[in-house]
């Protein structure tokens, strides 16, 4: 009998992307009943999470209608480790600011001008694509805000208005949600930083980690965290199956 299957029913989904969703994550292997259970699920979409190195669930998924779509892979950036990498990006780093947004309303206007996310899976899947994934974002951040402990500021960066971070403070993390540089300065150089942006935020809050998520998909952004000295801590393999 399996004990590691995990199926989540996502009812938020529905509102971001029209679709029943589920998200099913495993323990070491899938054995023939959690087959027979996912094979059961009735969901429009089924979103699979298998740890990297599981070669066999990956077969198995494979077997059973799944599609990979990309590996989500988590970086850690520790402030007391990681201090030489702190002291070269210095003089970028005290460069950067932020102001909290009181308007919701005029930052999902500029939003939609800027339409930013189009590497993560929603964006590349043609069942659904980029505007439902900028609505998912931006349904994200809006009920995440009801709680305490995430945050939504823009960047500023030589006296102007760049981009956007939000996340969440746990203890002593800081996890890295979203962040992006508005349509106006891309191509400037203000790439780089989408890395040094939440180190900042953990020296402002004196914070000593922070966590962030990328898509294998954005290969841009996994060499910018990889150059300025991010720790790889964990791969997932992401998989869908549309029914």
């Amino acid at each position: 009998m399996s004990t590691k299957l995990k199926i989540t029913d996502c009812i938020w989904e529905l509102e971001n992307i029209g679709k029943s969703t589920s998200e099913i994550t495993f323990g070491a292997t899938i054995n023939e009943e959690d087959v027979l259970q996912i094979n059961k699920i009735e969901s429009d979409y089924i979103v699979a999470k298998v740890n990297s190195g599981s070669y066999s669930n990956l077969s198995t998924l494979y077997e059973n209608r799944f599609n990979f779509i990309e590996d989500l892979i988590e970086f850690r950036f520790n402030l007391h480790e990681r201090k030489e990498f702190v002291k070269k990006y210095e003089s970028k780093i005290s460069k950067i600011g932020f102001k909290k947004v009181e308007d919701l309303g005029a930052f999902f206007s500029n939003w939609r001008e800027n339409n930013l996310f189009n590497t993560d899976r929603i964006a590349l899947d043609p069942n659904l694509g980029i505007e439902k994934s900028n609505i998912r974002y931006k349904n994200w951040i809006k009920n995440s805000l009801k709680k305490d402990d995430f945050s939504l500021n823009e960047i500023i960066f030589d006296n102007k208005n760049v981009g956007f971070i939000f996340g969440s403070t746990e203890g002593d993390y800081f996890h890295y949600t979203i962040a992006g540089i508005y349509k106006a300065h891309q191509g400037k150089g203000y790439g780089s930083l989408i890395g040094l942006i939440p180190i900042k935020y953990c020296i402002d809050n004196k914070i000593e980690n922070t966590i962030v998520r990328a898509s294998s998909n954005n290969t841009a952004i996994l060499k910018i965290y990889t150059r300025i000295g991010f720790v790889i801590e964990k791969i997932e393999h992401v998989l869908i199956r549309h029914n």
